[in-house]
């Protein structure tokens, strides 16, 4: 419908996937590498470009986890 796929962490939605490129919700994960541009608290859609450079970095798993926890928890 939209034409991506929905990224779902122990039932949250925490992202999307389009073209090979992840876009993960932000939840001011503090870890995140500095190159990652986080959108402005104005902005209309929050959510982080993930390079595709990043695909095997340590850390995602972790925020896709935490992104979901931080969802989970916000509702």
């Amino acid at each position: 419908m939209f034409g991506c796929d929905c990224l779902y962490c122990d039932g949250q939605a925490v992202g999307w996937i389009h073209d090979s490129v992840l876009s993960l919700h932000e939840v001011g994960l503090p870890y995140l590498p500095e190159d990652i541009k986080r959108p402005a608290k104005e902005d209309k859609i929050q959510e982080l470009v993930i390079p595709f450079d990043y695909v095997n970095a340590d850390w995602l798993p972790r925020a896709v986890q935490d992104t979901a926890d931080i969802r989970r928890n916000q509702k």
